[in-house]
């Protein structure tokens, strides 16, 4: 899907929506976790401009390096394979590869 950005955000962050922009998801904000639209394909430099955010499916990366298993939420829309310890619990998806994500995001716990 395409959405307007609220804030500076860069590809492969997770994002949630609110009025009619996109924003980072801060882990430790209910408000954030409860509205997660899903994950940046594209990125921008400033608020009001358009970027494309991928809400399910397959995302593949060069960049990335999993291992095969669970993917999760992280500070400020990032991603990582450790499990959380405090704020909210979100698995954004698993990782069958190291440079694939399938996404599949989960209600989240509060730790």
């Amino acid at each position: 899907v395409t959405r307007t950005s609220g804030e500076q955000i860069s590809p492969l962050k997770v994002v949630f929506e609110l009025n009619g922009q996109v924003f980072l998801t801060n882990p430790t904000l209910e408000s954030n976790v409860e509205q997660i639209l899903g994950l940046t394909l594209t990125g921008v430099a400033e608020a009001n401009l358009s970027l494309v955010v991928q809400v399910n499916g397959t995302v593949d990366d060069a960049s990335w390096s999993w291992v095969a298993g669970p993917v999760y939420l992280a500070a400020a829309g990032t991603l990582t394979q450790a499990v959380p310890t405090s704020g909210w619990l979100v698995q954004v998806g698993s990782a069958p590869s190291a440079q694939r994500i399938n996404l599949n995001f989960t209600e989240p716990t509060l730790l």
